[in-house]
């Protein structure tokens, strides 16, 4: 006789641990979900706007068993209408109807003593139903996973890495204008961009209150790291909570029992409740009950944590956890972090708290991979190399037709990367801001022009990032709309119609792969093609170097077709730099 599991909420989570029940072939499995369609989130109208782009790519936005590759074409970064596309078909292939219970909400969940259920307890749940009108090496030691407080070195060091990245400036790091905060990690490669050019202002503290200035603005009073500083943010017209999901709410429907057994501390939002075994998804003292989700959003952990419970719950018929050394000691880690997080939490060492507490998702999918017995599926890559996604961990003797999809399309695309591709889209994400620069103007003589991109929501689904240039000199002001396709991995130049309403006719092309340029280290170099003249002579085209530093676009420079000199000592800068070359 098989086991019964309930799963509740039909989210990547849930959906992924469904898989992995019906996988195993040894429970009996219903999805109960309050709403009336799977994805939780990442519904259609749901409190994720539809074209809102995703953070994460899709090679870590996806599982093991179903490449993004199986769906046709997608971008890098899907949007979120795309990642409910995902969830469907994977619902689809592997999870059949009835095995969901729609419009179905688990309001309350306990447990009731019987001596003659595996574990000594069954559980009870209390249901609300809506009615509906409608090549490899060895290296020493693997990546485990680790956890601990944030310390100054860490600090130092995180911030050393990241500043490499983006500025390029071989990880320099001023420790006199540094906060004594962990740096926040933030995956997607717009977002610095935005903050660079002063677009978004990001403020270290916690919102106060607010003080109305007038009818539409107010200042907001921030507390600062130190709790007795406080510092005002002006010109405030709109406040929008985005503190991110309350996962101490999930636990509303559980019974003060359960809530005990899971060590349930309500002033502890990183840590609500106690996960110590089972790769963050079960606590000892509930050999029945799974978490899957907890901690964060990423998806390879999902289907980790999935199949974990599964080996805890198949590994013997009494579903008891495992209690070798091994786990002992990882548990007693854990419960001695947990108690050192709570404490540093609610005493306000906010220097001290991890961003996310259980960030090490690298570890602990290593570590799951080889206690799992999972085969790696490396696909060229040594073991310590290669991207990080579901496709690399799979289950001995599956079908790996997906996982080679996926491994397929990330080798593609870091191969692309490699030949020069995407030079294009890092040019376009660093031309957002003000430049300014010297040129000759109609009457031969120098000056001054100001040019500053905008960026604005793409009035053409063919097109990802669209700004609108104003250029301002001496004579007069000029504007063009400038536009990248990941597709095609090409900048277009737009012209403006004359009221200003709209976008008018192409005028050219960024040509970064044209036959008479090369780029440098940490140079892209390419022509400005005039319509219909790609592939042309150079002396008929502007030629443009944009010099970077690190990932970020510093400088560019121009020459005008026919004019044998480049206007090297006049190089575009960043105006908030004040420097001139």
């Amino acid at each position: 006789m098989s086991k019964s599991v309930a799963v509740i909420g039909a989210g990547p989570a849930g959906i992924i641990a469904a898989r992995k029940l019906l996988q195993c072939g040894q429970f009996t499995v219903t999805i109960f979900e309050k709403g009336d369609c799977i994805g939780g989130s990442w519904v259609p109208n749901g409190i994720i706007n539809p074209n809102m782009r995703t953070n994460q790519s899709k090679f870590t936005m996806s599982f093991s068993d179903l490449s993004w590759e199986s769906l046709g074409s997608s971008p890098v970064y899907p949007k979120a209408a795309d990642v409910y596309l995902y969830l469907e078909e994977y619902v689809k292939r592997y999870i059949p109807v009835r095995n969901i219970r729609f419009r179905t909400a688990v309001v309350k969940v306990e447990q009731i003593p019987e001596a003659s259920v595996a574990g000594g307890n069954r559980w009870k749940l209390q249901l609300h139903e809506t009615i509906a009108d409608g090549d490899s090496h060895e290296y020493n030691p693997p990546p485990s996973f680790t956890v601990g407080l944030v310390t100054p070195e860490k600090v130092k060091a995180s911030r050393k890495m990241i500043r490499s990245i983006i500025d390029g400036d071989e990880g320099y790091v001023d420790t006199r204008r540094i906060d004594e905060l962990a740096p926040i990690g933030i995956l997607g490669d717009s977002y610095p961009q935005f903050v660079k050019t002063g677009r978004i202002l990001h403020v270290r503290g916690t919102l106060s209150r607010l003080k109305q200035v007038d009818e539409e603005y107010a200042t907001a009073i921030i507390q600062n790291v130190k709790k007795d500083d406080y510092f005002g943010v002006d010109s405030v017209c709109a406040v929008i909570q985005a503190t991110g999901f309350d996962t101490a709410s999930s636990l509303d429907l559980l019974s003060s029992q359960i809530k005990t057994a899971l060590d349930h501390d309500p002033t502890c939002s990183p840590a609500p409740f106690i996960l110590d075994t089972k790769f963050l998804s079960q606590n000892l003292s509930l050999p029945t009950l799974g978490i899957v989700g907890y901690p964060g959003a990423y998806w390879p952990l999902f289907e980790m944590q999935a199949r974990a419970i599964v080996n805890a719950w198949t590994s013997s018929s009494s579903l008891k956890l495992t209690n070798t050394p091994s786990d002992v000691g990882q548990r007693s880690k854990l419960r001695r972090y947990y108690t050192d997080l709570r404490r540093a939490f609610k005493e306000g060492r906010k220097a001290e708290v991890p961003h996310n507490p259980f960030g090490d998702s690298l570890g602990l999918l290593e570590q799951a991979s080889r206690e799992l017995d999972l085969e790696r599926f490396d696909l060229g890559s040594s073991e310590a190399e290669g991207f990080v996604c579901s496709a690399r961990y799979t289950e001995p003797g599956s079908d790996k037709t997906e996982a080679m999809k996926t491994l397929m399309e990330v080798q593609r695309v870091q191969r692309r990367g490699r030949q020069g591709s995407f030079l294009a889209r890092a040019v376009a994400r660093g031309l957002m801001g003000k430049w300014i620069a010297a040129e000759l103007s109609s009457n031969g003589e120098f000056e001054v022009v100001q040019r500053s991109f905008h960026p604005m929501y793409p009035t053409d689904e063919a097109f990802d990032w669209e700004y609108l240039m104003v250029g301002k000199g001496d004579e007069k002001t000029v504007r063009k709309v400038y536009r990248y396709s990941e597709a095609t991995d090409c900048i277009t130049v737009w012209n403006v119609a004359e009221d200003g309403s709209n976008t008018g006719t192409q005028m050219a092309t960024f040509d970064f792969k044209h036959a008479q340029q090369e780029h440098g280290k940490h140079t892209a170099v390419t022509v400005l093609a005039p319509l219909h003249s790609q592939g042309g002579s150079v002396d008929k085209m502007a030629v443009f170097r944009f010099h970077f530093a690190g990932s970020l676009l510093k400088t560019w420079t121009m020459r005008w077709p026919g004019s044998p000199y480049w206007i090297a000592e006049l190089n575009f800068v960043r105006a908030g730099l004040r420097q001139w070359h």
